[in-house]
């Protein structure tokens, strides 16, 4: 995927055609891929994680994933975000929104922290990706 983006840059480039502005702060349509994948991380992956831990010690759903996974993807994803099209609000909305049936599903609401982690570490993302764009840096176009 990089190395089409890279090539359809380049085409653009050579033809003299301008750069596709992203949709602001409120994008949908160009972040449908994250939000997807955002979606199957969040809301298919704890009850998995639930069926494969044991029963009297559940560390797959209590340590690793909301510690580490959901954290780590969050932010993962919001950078991806962030490079391609810049500032998006949309996407920490909605991993903090995606948190939240799995937290009353699997958990209870002393878990509700789940859904600022992923919403604090997918807007760190963005904005970190957002800002290594406007430095320069960003794009697929170095890929």
């Amino acid at each position: 995927y990089l190395r089409w983006r890279a090539e359809l840059n380049a085409i653009r480039r050579e033809l003299g055609l301008a750069a596709p502005k992203s949709g602001g702060p409120f994008q949908v349509r160009s972040l449908a891929a994250h939000l997807l994948l955002a979606a199957c991380w969040e809301l298919i992956l704890p009850p998995v994680l639930r069926l494969l831990d044991p029963a009297d010690v559940p560390a797959l759903t209590g340590l690793f994933y909301p510690y580490l996974l959901l954290p780590f993807f969050c932010l993962a994803a919001g950078w991806s975000a962030g490079r391609r099209f810049g500032v998006s609000l949309v996407l920490p909305a909605a991993c903090g929104v995606l948190t939240l049936p799995c937290v009353f599903l699997l958990y209870n609401h002393t878990a509700l922290f789940q859904a600022g982690v992923a919403f604090v570490f997918a807007m760190a993302g963005d904005l970190l990706g957002a800002l290594v764009r406007w430095r320069g840096g960003g794009g697929c176009e170095k890929a």
